[in-house]
This record gives structure tokens, C-alpha cells and sequence, in this order.
């Protein structure tokens, strides 16, 4: 017999100022219950839409400066991180039929 376990989650995107505001906000979104950073980088890259977008909606967000020459950073980008965690109750469990 077969048991399937469905559970609902919540997801969270932040933007960081730094490598070390990232390391000190992971740490408190532990304990929170939060999981580790769901993307494969820190870094989004920006467009000028978002650009406008970041200094609308969060001007306290610093947006890190592109860099000449450089491979990695040719372009205005933010520290970005996203987490989920499973909403407490929201499991449940299905039997299969045979």
C-alpha cells in the first residue's frame, strides 16, 4: 500500500545590501523554520525595468554597480535569495487504491 503526504508551502524572496547581510538574514530565516536559498545564485542581473522597479517599491535596497570588464558582473545586479517553508497543518496523506 502506497501513501502519498501533500503539504502546502510558503515562499519568500528577499533582496539583500550585502554578502554579510545575506549570511546574518539566512541565519534568522533558519531558525524561523525557513529553508536554505532556493536559487542557484545570489546575484540578479538587472534590466532598466527592474531597475525602476527596485527604487520604487524598495528604496532601501542598494542596487550594486556593474563592474568594467567583468564576466560576471556586466551589469547593475541585486543580492537576491528565496526560501519556502511548509505551512504547520497543511499535511495530508492520501492512500492509494490498490
Amino acid at each position: 500500500m502506497n501513501f502519498t503526504v501533500k503539504e502546502r508551502k510558503e515562499t519568500i524572496e528577499i533582496l539583500h545590501n550585502s554578502l554579510e547581510e545575506i549570511k546574518k538574514n539566512m541565519a534568522k530565516l533558519k531558525e524561523e523554520g525557513w529553508s536554505d536559498n532556493l536559487f542557484n545564485s545570489y546575484i540578479w542581473k538587472l534590466k532598466d525595468e527592474d531597475i525602476r522597479m527596485i527604487k520604487d517599491k524598495y528604496p532601501n535596497v542598494k542596487i550594486q554597480q556593474a563592474r568594467n570588464n567583468s564576466f560576471l558582473f556586466p551589469e547593475p545586479y541585486v543580492f537576491r535569495t528565496q526560501h519556502e517553508r511548509v505551512i504547520e497543518g497543511s499535511e495530508i496523506i492520501f492512500k492509494e487504491a490498490k
